[in-house]
Parts: structure tokens; C-alpha cells; sequence
């Protein structure tokens, strides 16, 4: 017996895994059921031996034969980085259910949906704000884009007008006629068609793990380079831009972004982005090397479009903090610079509400804080006011600043280019700006156009007189900072930009003199004045134009700036004028004009779609001046009149236009007031207004309301 019990332990230990199990029996959390009791599907009390193998003599081995490996669980980690790639999991999906049911509703053809879906996105993965924010909203453009009434009226003078010609002499006396009638279809499609829908921000990209200030940047070498170069060379674009936003050290928030010891903003990091684009952008336009241009390219469209995923991710509601009023100024100049003046509108808009909550627009507010800080404040605010007040009369908006809750100094503290004068070139910005929101109020409003006509005529002449007085204090501030340029040897995009503010102000001088008639029995429906000042605007456009030859860029932020920012009545006015007298002088400024934007005209969307509707108007005028003239030449030497000669056609013609939202056809009732002292007139047609219209007692209002459809509501063709 006392031989037997040492050999019960050898017995058991038998098996090939008896050194696992002898470790098994000593880490309890290790057992399992042995092997014979999972193969019998038993009870196994998990000792070792365990108690049916000790009764069953049987070796008890727990090898694991059969029986599937344990995995190890893995913890489930919520964190902010998976709680934003759900967002941004909801956020796609969100914009292609709008997109389907856009398609659905709207009949947006597939090559427009293929169009959106190639945009460039410069290692996209898709968009990733919401998709209320991806793309702009086509009830919004409905509302400031067009009438459906005006495209009923387009499509029925369209018909009217083909008739017109078909049963007169003009058509033979000229036969590209039917040329013409073909682009005058052209401009009624272009009315008719339905705006499209467009991300806001195209090269937005995916946001990376850790927030968008984890998205590449421009290599920190070059940037430092460039830095060293700036400091180091004459006022810059890009020095200009930097001061004129309140940023007083770059290098310090480039190192802030580069070598980042805390969290950074994305506020910071839209202004970093705003302003390497800006940098990298005038390097470009400067630089004569292919392959160096063809870096600073790719580095500029790189902080495009890490800009364009900052603007598309900031929050709406926002502090009144300083980085954040930037962050939305330099989205808003951005914005303009790529001619989407809504999205300008709706980031200035946004930056006018933190100045006004912050109070960067009170005295009393600014003397708690320190000298410096104030006076960025101020820049800030004027800044902003000067896009508030623009924006609004190109979107026909009321301004979101009111002069009643100023009191701070109306100066633009800013003194890189002119010191020697009362007046910098900033500070008239302040000026017409706010001069331009006086004029969308009292001239083009809703509530303006129901003002009687001497009123208007009142207002009109009181604002052009304000506008003389700015237009000496502004020539003696561009002369100014023209001299310095000079002096100091600065390169011609600054000159450039400058100059561009001579041609919007005879844009805005064109604007008042609009409202304002001409004298009775002229020859033109508008007055000296009016058409000085489009001549001055033309002249001074071709100044520039002669110096924008700097890269397409440069170019394409001249055009969006300086032409379409503003709505450029001046070619209207000249137009018109042309149908009116036939004049060969303002008809070739018409073709140079035409000509000046066929040089920018790849560079944009925007650009391209006023060149194409400049060009076929200038086309159509060119037509029908040829072939009036051929036909009064075939009347004078003997070919008789004809009861539907030239004045029945150019009334048609006009009417056509008229329905354009181009030439407005009231103009006639006014001219037969003239005439018979009445305020009442008569249709071309000779038949009497329709009772209590409108244009029966204000022809003039009416004109107005038609131009300014055209003009401040014009994104259907702009």
C-alpha cells in the first residue's frame, strides 16, 4: 500500500502535455475542462487531476484539442476622434441624400451632377462640414437670381423679336441677322437656366484625426525664406493684406501652427492659411521661373484648399475674439477674390456681428483695452464695414452695420503706403463703402423704388455731389500712395489693386447719375453725367488692364475685385447708348472692353460667363449698327421708305432688351412726358398704360426697378 500511492502521480502525469498541465495547476485563473471531460461533454471541476479522471484512472490532460482559441477582447474607446468621424460618416451621407433629391426635384442634368462630383479636391475624401453648408442653396439664388416672370417676358420678346426681323427689310439689308438672333437666344437661356447646385467650398478636404490644424502645410523652409524675403523687400501684396487684417506678427502664428505647444484654433489656422495662400499667390505672379512658378502653385493650392476645410468646418456661433473676426474677414476677402460674393456676404456678415457684440465700434468699449489691441480692433471693424456696405448693394442687402451705432474715428488706421496726406487709400475705402450703402438705400431698394420720382431725382443729385467731394479726396490719396509706390520702387500688383479703386468709383458715380434723366428732347435717355462717368470707368479699366499682365491669378482677382464685386454699369449705360445714337467711339470702347476680358476669361467661371455675356451683346450691337446704317444708306440714295423700317425695328430691338433686364423700355414713356408735359405718356405702341400701373405714374421708378434687377440681381448670368 505504501508502494502504490507515489505511483498513482506518475500514472496521471502521462501525456505529452504534462509540463503545460503542471503549469496550468499552478495559475488557478488558467484551468479549463480537461480533454476527456469536453469529449464526453461532462461536468470538469477543473482541478487537476480532476475528480472524473481520478475515479476513471484515466491521465488528465488539458491540451486544448478542439476547442477555439480565446480571443482577447478589444476595449471600445468613444473619444472626440470617433464621435467626429461619425459626424463626418452623417455629414456624406446628408450631402448625398441632398444631392439626390435635388436631382429629383430640380432635373439638374447628369453632366451638371458629374461637374460637382470632379471637382478638384487635392486628396479629398469628401466634404466634411454639413450638407445644409456643402452646397449653396437654390431657393437663395431663386431669391436674388431672377424672376420667373422676367424669363416668361425673355422667352416671349425673344419670339416677338425673330418675328420682328423676319417681316422686315433688316434682315436683308444684313444677313448675319440671324446670327444675332442666335445669341440673343443664347442670353435667354442663359436667363432661363435654373442655377445649378455648387459646394461652397470645392477643395475642402477631409478632416484629419486631431482636427484640421493636422492638415499639411507648405514646407516650414520655404516659408521661412519667404518670410526673410518679405521683411527684407518694399511694402508687398502680402504685407498690405497682413496689415490691413491686424496682424502685426506672422512669423509668431506661423510658428504657432508649425511647432504648435498647446491646441491651435481653427480660427488661427484659417488665418495662417489665408495668409501663406496670399504669399504664395503674389510670389507666383511675380516670379519668372517655370519651375519655381510651378511650386509656388502647387504650395498655394495647397493652403486654398486647407483654407476652404477651415471656412467649411468653423462653428456657427463664435466668440468675439480677435482670431475669430480675422479668421471670418479673411474668409470673406477669400471669398470675393474666387467671385462667390454670397458666401463673402454671409462670412462679413458673421464678422460684423462679433464687432458689434464685441464692441469694436465703441469708444467706450475700446478704452478698457490696450492701445494696441484697440487699434487692431478698429482696423478690423472698418475693414469689415467696407465689405458689409459693398456686398450689399452687389446682392441688393441691407447693410448689417448701421452708421447710428458709430462712434468711433472714421479713419482706417493704416499707413504702409501713403503718410503724407489727411486721406490713406484704406480710409476712402470707408468712405465709398458707406457712400454705397446710401445709395442701395435711397436709390435701389425696395422702399426707394416706391419714393416718388422727384424724390428720387432729389436723392440722386445730393449723392452725386457727396460722391464729386470723395472722388477729389480719393484722387489725392491714390496720387499719394502712386508716388510712394514709385519711390520705393514696389512691384505693379500693388498699383494694380490701387487703381482698381478708380474704376469702382466711377462705377458707383455711374450708378447715381443713372437715376438722374436727361434734359428734354436729348438725344439719349441719359444724362452727360452718367455717360462721362461709364467713359471714365472704361478708361480707367483699360489702364489696369494694360498692367495685369502678372499671371491669371492676379487677373482673375482684378476682374472679381473691380467688375463684378460692384455691378458694372458702366457697359450697360455705353450699350444702350450705342442703340440709341449708333456712336462708333463708345462702340469701339465696347470692343476693347470685350477684348480686356478675353485675356482673364480661363481663369474663372465668374470671368468667363461676363465675357461670354459681354461678347454676345457687344455681337448683337455690332449687328444691329451695321445693318441700321446699311438700311438709312439704302433709304438716302433712293431705295424708299419703309412703313416697317429702322424706328419700328429698333423699338422691337429694344423691347427685347428691355425684357433682358437691359435696356428698359419705360424709358419711352418718359420721353413722350417730356413732350407733352404729362406725367402719363404712351406705350411704343401707342396705346396708353394700363390703369394704375405704375409706370403710368412713375416711368422713371420703374426704369430703375428694372436695372436694378438687372444689375444687383444679376447671378443668373454672373
Amino acid at each position: 500500500m505504501q508502494q502504490s500511492s507515489p505511483q498513482q502521480p506518475q500514472v496521471l502525469m502521462v501525456g505529452p502535455a504534462a509540463a503545460a498541465n503542471a503549469a496550468a495547476a499552478e495559475d488557478a485563473s488558467g484551468r479549463r475542462a480537461c480533454d476527456q471531460c469536453r469529449l464526453r461533454k461532462i461536468r470538469c471541476d477543473k482541478d487537476w487531476p480532476c475528480s472524473n479522471c481520478r475515479t476513471a484512472k484515466r491521465p488528465c490532460t488539458s491540451t486544448g484539442a478542439g476547442q477555439r482559441p480565446k480571443e482577447p477582447r478589444q476595449r471600445v474607446l468613444i473619444s472626440s476622434q470617433y464621435e467626429r468621424k461619425i459626424d463626418q460618416i452623417e455629414s456624406r451621407l446628408g450631402s448625398i441624400e441632398t444631392l439626390l433629391r435635388n436631382l429629383a426635384t430640380s432635373g439638374v442634368a447628369s453632366d451638371a451632377a458629374s461637374r460637382i462630383i470632379s471637382t478638384p479636391q487635392t486628396g479629398s475624401s469628401g466634404p466634411t462640414c454639413e450638407s445644409t453648408a456643402d452646397y449653396e442653396s437654390s431657393e437663395e439664388d431663386a431669391a436674388f437670381g431672377g424672376d420667373s416672370g422676367l424669363t416668361v417676358h425673355t422667352a416671349f420678346a425673344s419670339e416677338f423679336l425673330e418675328r420682328a426681323v423676319k417681316r422686315t427689310s433688316l434682315r436683308s439689308a444684313n444677313p448675319k441677322m440671324e446670327a444675332a438672333l442666335a445669341n440673343l437666344g443664347q442670353l435667354v437661356e442663359m436667363q432661363q437656366s435654373r442655377p445649378e447646385h455648387r459646394p461652397r467650398f470645392p477643395l475642402q478636404r477631409a478632416v484629419p484625426p486631431g482636427g484640421v490644424s493636422k492638415l499639411p502645410l507648405p514646407p516650414m523652409a520655404l516659408v521661412v525664406e519667404l518670410l526673410k524675403k518679405n521683411k527684407a523687400s518694399p511694402v508687398t501684396l502680402f504685407t498690405i493684406m497682413c496689415d490691413l487684417v491686424g496682424v502685426t506678427d506672422i512669423t509668431t502664428l506661423c510658428r504657432a501652427v508649425y511647432f504648435p505647444t498647446e491646441d491651435v484654433s481653427d480660427a488661427t489656422f484659417a488665418v495662417v492659411s489665408a495668409l501663406l495662400y496670399n504669399l504664395f499667390l503674389e510670389q507666383h505672379s511675380l516670379c519668372s521661373d517655370p519651375d519655381v512658378r510651378e511650386d509656388y502653385n502647387r504650395h498655394f493650392q495647397l493652403c486654398r484648399a486647407n483654407l476652404e476645410t477651415t471656412l467649411a468646418n468653423l462653428p456657427m456661433l463664435l466668440s468675439a475674439k480677435i482670431d475669430n473676426v480675422q479668421a471670418l474677414l479673411l474668409g470673406s476677402l477669400y471669398a470675393v477674390d474666387v467671385s462667390r460674393p454670397t458666401v463673402a456676404w454671409h462670412f462679413a456678415s458673421a464678422g460684423a456681428q462679433l464687432c458689434l457684440t464685441g464692441g469694436f465700434h465703441r469708444q467706450d468699449s475700446l478704452a478698457h483695452d490696450p492701445p494696441e489691441i484697440a487699434r487692431i480692433k478698429r482696423i478690423l471693424f472698418w475693414h469689415i464695414y467696407t465689405l458689409d456696405k459693398g456686398l450689399g448693394l452687389r446682392l441688393g442687402r441691407a447693410s448689417v452695420i448701421h452708421e447710428c451705432d458709430i462712434d468711433i474715428p472714421r479713419v482706417f488706421e493704416f499707413d504702409l503706403l501713403d503718410t503724407s496726406g489727411a486721406d490713406t487709400v484704406p480710409t476712402m475705402w470707408v468712405e465709398i463703402s458707406g457712400l454705397q450703402s446710401v445709395i442701395y438705400e435711397q436709390l435701389y431698394s425696395p422702399a426707394a423704388l416706391h419714393c416718388p420720382q422727384d424724390e428720387l431725382v432729389r436723392r440722386a443729385r445730393g449723392l452725386a455731389e457727396q460722391c464729386r467731394q470723395l472722388g477729389v479726396r480719393g484722387d489725392q490719396a491714390r496720387s499719394n500712395a502712386y508716388s510712394y509706390i514709385k519711390q520705393m520702387n514696389i512691384s505693379d500688383v500693388v498699383d494694380v489693386f490701387i487703381r482698381g479703386d478708380e474704376v469702382q468709383y466711377y462705377v458707383t458715380q455711374t450708378l447715381i447719375y443713372r437715376v438722374i434723366p436727361a434734359p428734354e428732347r436729348s438725344v439719349s435717355r441719359f444724362c452727360d453725367e452718367c455717360l462721362e462717368a461709364a467713359r471714365r470707368a472704361m478708361s480707367a479699366h483699360q489702364d489696369c488692364a494694360r498692367l495685369i499682365d502678372l499671371g491669371s491669378f492676379v487677373k482673375t482677382i482684378y476682374v472679381h475685385w473691380n467688375l463684378l464685386l460692384t455691378p458694372f454699369a458702366p457697359f450697360f449705360v455705353l450699350f444702350c447708348y450705342v442703340i440709341e445714337t449708333s456712336s462708333a467711339d463708345d462702340l469701339k470702347i465696347l470692343k476693347e472692353f470685350v477684348a480686356s476680358l478675353a485675356l482673364a476669361r480661363d481663369s474663372s467661371e465668374a470671368v468667363e460667363k461676363l465675357y461670354r455675356l459681354c461678347q454676345v451683346m457687344y455681337d448683337v450691337l455690332t449687328l444691329y449698327v451695321e445693318a441700321k446704317s446699311a438700311q438709312q444708306q439704302h433709304q438716302q440714295g433712293g431705295g424708299g421708305s419703309n412703313s416697317h423700317g429702322v424706328v419700328p425695328i429698333g423699338d422691337e430691338f429694344e423691347m427685347y432688351l428691355s425684357q433682358l433686364g437691359l435696356m428698359p423700355m419705360e424709358d419711352q414713356t418718359m420721353t413722350g412726358a417730356a413732350h407733352d408735359g404729362s406725367g402719363g405718356g404712351v406705350h411704343h405702341n401707342g396705346q396708353p398704360p394700363a390703369a394704375g400701373s405704375q409706370v403710368s405714374h412713375n416711368p422713371q421708378v420703374a426704369q430703375i426697378a428694372d436695372w436694378k434687377q438687372k444689375l444687383l440681381r444679376g447671378k443668373s448670368h454672373l
